[in-house]
Parts: C-alpha cells; sequence; structure tokens
C-alpha cells in the first residue's frame, strides 16, 4: 500500500479493512481465501474482486456477487464497503478496472 499510494496510504487501507470486516462479519458461510504462497485466487476471491471494480458501474452484478460469496440474501453493508474501497483508489489515481 505504501508504494502503491506513498503517504496517503491510509484512506484505501482503511476502505478495504472495512470492506473485509463487512463481508466477514455479515456472511453466513465461509469465504475462501488462499494463503500468501498461492499463486491463483479462489472464485470467493475473484467475486470480491469483480464486486469491488464493477460497484460502481454495475451495482446489481456487484450486489449479486456479494451475496453469492457471502452466502446471504442481503448485501447492502458489503456494497457500500465496496463503493468506498473503489473511490479511495480512484481518489488517488489507481483506477480498479
Amino acid at each position: 500500500m505504501l508504494a502503491a499510494f506513498g503517504a496517503s496510504y491510509r484512506r484505501p487501507l482503511i476502505m478495504l479493512r472495512v470492506f473485509v470486516q463487512e463481508t466477514a462479519q455479515m456472511a453466513s458461510r465461509r469465504i475462501s481465501i488462499a494463503g500468501c504462497c498461492c499463486m491463483r485466487m479462489t472464485f470467493d476471491e475473484a467475486r470480491l474482486l469483480d464486486a469491488i471494480t464493477t460497484a460502481e458501474s454495475d451495482m446489481r452484478n456487484a450486489a449479486l456477487l456479494l451475496r453469492q460469496a457471502m452466502g446471504t440474501e442481503h448485501s447492502l453493508g458489503a456494497l457500500c464497503a465496496a463503493k468506498a474501497v473503489q473511490a479511495a483508489f480512484a481518489d488517488l489515481g489507481r483506477i480498479l478496472d
């Protein structure tokens, strides 16, 4: 984070932490996360990243991806957190596509 954002790294880091906390708290199933030594991502990780990248342009799809990853019927809190992550990255010139 420090290498990507320099001294302004705190906001994206906090927004990512909020997103992780919100998804973990709301999830009714285990969200599969690969180990740090693994060179691939899990299907759940891909859903979460896709939800973050599409949160602004396609909210319905992002909400669906979050509901699938969390195994819940509601994803409003996680969707808001995903939009905040995307906005924090975009405000500092690191647009997530």
